[in-house]
């Protein structure tokens, strides 16, 4: 029968003959077998990116902070320096982006790491859980013991105001912070940390001026540092140098180029900024003529130096060879334990050289961190841990050798331990959720407390500190629920709200807009502000990338209405439809804003009421123009709050802040130079 099938003589075969037949009859089974419905095995989880922009407590982006995702086991916060799997450093507008993670969520940390502020870090998975990726700001708190000020105030050469001045404030060799002078020329710089700082202040039409030697010593009233600048009219702008540096670093021994070298950049004697080399090199532009100086560096080598004189819109390429220090394979192996010797865990360490931070980690569950490939000479130690003194210690570290040391922290004396936060439980009409699981930690890990909500859909919990918290909240029939907040030090009561969605709510919310953005000229225009709204309520909002591409994620099906705004063009607003999960592709052009449409003359008048129409008093006011602070006051005893001189077209977001009652943030779009007034009502 079977030769019947095959309709050949199996006699006529050869040995190879019946071998081949069987493989093509082997194959042709298991081709039939497969079944495009029953996947051979599991998928693997897609690489995805995250990315946002790094803030503080006022708003204002944080430049040169040291983003990192660490990879864990079981979701527990145990962290070693050779298990950190992605590195990013936030650019001069806080931005930070994480490409192709891959893994589970759950087992990765995100940790943030910057001299001035206080120690960060949270599970990635419970931190993007429902955010959009794509636009996942981090917000971030100040040290408390950087309380210094510095006030600017910033006149032209007739000694009148100069409002929308740009104010970058530098140490040494690192850009701190950035913000625009008011209707006033004011700005002022809330906690600063102590040491030296010089500043560079510019607005277009005016030459750029710098000032050095800014020292900021401490946090009395009397330590404040008050500066008057003046700038002079026609001057250069520095958008209009068009030359370019491209700086390769190599490694002198192999000629291998070297990623996240650290490149600074010296105009005239004076610091101009730095950057990080990536694949190699790192490419400086919008240029001016004039003589430049190179230094690069790079961990466990000798800095390289190049000197160059760059004409007028010439572009110029430099190669540094880099050797190694056969002096930093150092290792400091660090214990902190408190007063009763119990071993500290989470504690950050700290290495600075010079004002510059080497390095940094947090203690293990055993109080240790071992900071390694450390090179010959002196060096600050400074740790730091919420509840506990903050110190700092001197080593001089020898040739290649290991230094024991072991210190002891205290605890804080001047956190109370009286602070108390209520968790509010809704669902998305709103309406109070009783017998909800409500689960505190103290940072992302350490247990707090558990609590049911009441018929209130309430909880509290009290004798809190200050620091981090995180929080849980579950119930039957709903999706988990979670949120994370800061008790600073005058916090004493904070309200935390969490929705609750059923299971099931969340069909058809899975719709995409990827948008591009180009000028006129059909060139790309980064940092474009592009919102989505339905029936007037904000949806979700994001920047542009340097390509002029943004992507909006996790809308439902419906109308929408789109607007992308960006400071100096006309507003572009339209109407988007968008399916059942359907990803609409759309690209739009802006153009500039003539010189007789814009003005520095708008302004906005803001009055603050309680849902019983009384006038609020004192409340703070906060004014951001692109993810910077413009403006802050306070109402009077009337309610009301004025802001003269502001910059028009322009989207500003405006933050109401009162102790008691719920934040309100809002948007004030001017079109044209006019007044806009506002009447807000705040919750308690």
């Amino acid at each position: 029968m079977f030769n019947n099938i095959i309709g050949v003589s199996m006699k006529t075969l050869s040995k190879k003959g019946i071998m081949a037949l069987l493989f093509v009859i082997l194959f042709g089974a298991l081709i039939n077998s497969c079944d495009d419905s029953k996947p051979l095995g599991p998928d693997l989880p897609k690489p995805t990116s995250v990315k946002g922009v790094l803030q503080n407590e006022y708003g204002e982006a944080i430049p040169n902070a040291t983003m990192e995702i660490i990879k864990t086991s079981n979701a527990k916060v145990s962290i070693q320096e050779n298990k950190v799997i992605l590195v990013d450093t936030t650019d001069e507008n806080g931005n930070y982006e994480f490409k192709q993670i891959s893994g589970n969520f759950a087992n990765l940390i995100l940790r943030v790491q910057h001299p001035d502020l206080k120690p960060f870090q949270i599970n990635l998975a419970k931190f993007v859980k429902g955010k959009d990726k794509g636009n996942a700001n981090v917000d971030v708190q100040c040290k408390d013991d950087c309380c210094g000020k510095i006030v600017f105030k910033v006149l032209g050469g007739d000694s009148t105001s100069v409002s929308g001045a740009i104010i970058k404030i530098y140490q040494r060799n690192t850009y701190k912070r950035k913000a625009l002078t008011d209707k006033d020329g004011m700005h002022t710089f809330e906690k600063v940390c102590e040491g030296t700082y010089w500043a560079r202040i510019f607005k277009k039409g005016y030459k750029v001026q710098n000032v050095s030697d800014i020292k900021v010593k401490g946090c009395d009233e009397k330590d404040k540092v008050e500066l008057t600048v003046f700038l002079k009219k026609e001057g250069a702008d520095i958008k209009k140098c068009k030359g370019s540096i491209k700086v390769i670093v190599k490694d002198k021994e192999t000629g291998k180029t070297l990623n996240k070298a650290m490149v600074k950049l010296f105009h005239n004697g004076r610091y101009y900024g730095k950057d990080y080399t990536n694949r190699g090199y790192v490419n400086f532009t919008d240029m001016c003529e004039g003589g430049y100086k190179i230094v690069a560096g790079y961990k466990g080598y000798n800095n390289g130096e190049a000197n160059i004189t760059l004409k007028k819109n010439e572009n110029k390429e430099v190669t540094i060879e880099l050797e190694k220090n056969k002096c930093c394979e150092g290792k400091m192996d660090i214990q902190v334990i408190d007063e009763n010797k119990k071993p500290l865990q989470y504690v950050l360490v700290q290495l600075m050289q010079n004002q510059d931070k080497i390095m940094q980690g947090f203690t293990d569950k055993n109080g240790k961190i071992l900071l390694s490939n450390i090179c010959k000479g002196k060096y600050y130690v400074y740790f730091e841990k919420t509840g506990y003194e903050a110190f700092k210690i001197t080593k001089e570290m020898p040739c290649n050798e290991t230094l024991q040391i072991v210190e002891t922290m205290n605890k804080s004396k001047a956190d109370s331990g009286n602070k108390q936060v209520t968790i509010y439980v809704r669902d998305k009409n709103k309406k109070a959720i009783e017998g909800a699981k409500v689960e505190l930690f103290v940072g992302n890990q350490t247990p707090r407390g558990k609590a049911s909500t009441g018929a209130k859909g309430s909880v509290s919990f009290s004798n809190l500190r200050e620091g981090s918290y995180f929080v849980v909240v579950s119930k039957d029939g709903y999706t988990k629920g979670r949120n994370s907040f800061y008790l600073s030090s005058n916090d004493k009561q904070k309200d935390v709200f969490i929705t609750l969605q059923k299971n099931g709510e969340d069909k058809c919310h899975k719709g995409v807009i990827e948008i591009e953005v180009t000028d006129r000229d059909g060139k790309s225009l980064p940092y474009v502000v592009a919102s989505i709204f339905k029936d007037d309520e904000l949806i979700n909002a994001s920047k542009t990338n340097k390509n002029g591409f943004v992507t909006l994620y996790k809308l439902y099906k419906g109308a929408y209405q789109l607007k992308l705004s960006k400071t100096g063009y006309k507003e572009v607003v339209s109407k988007v439809q968008i399916g059942c999960d359907q990803t609409l592709k759309i690209k739009k052009q802006m153009r500039k804003l003539t010189d007789k449409d814009s003005c520095f003359t708008a302004s906005m008048k803001i009055l603050v009421k309680d849902k019983n129409k009384n006038s609020i008093a004192n409340a703070r006011i906060f004014v951001f123009l692109d993810g910077t602070m413009y403006a802050k006051g306070v109402t009077n005893k009337g309610g009301y709050w004025l802001q003269e001189s502001l910059q028009s077209p322009a989207k500003y977001i405006v933050k109401i802040v009162k102790q008691g009652y719920k934040d309100a943030r809002f948007e004030m779009v001017y079109d044209k130079c006019k007044k806009l007034y506002k009447t807000v009502v705040i919750k308690k």
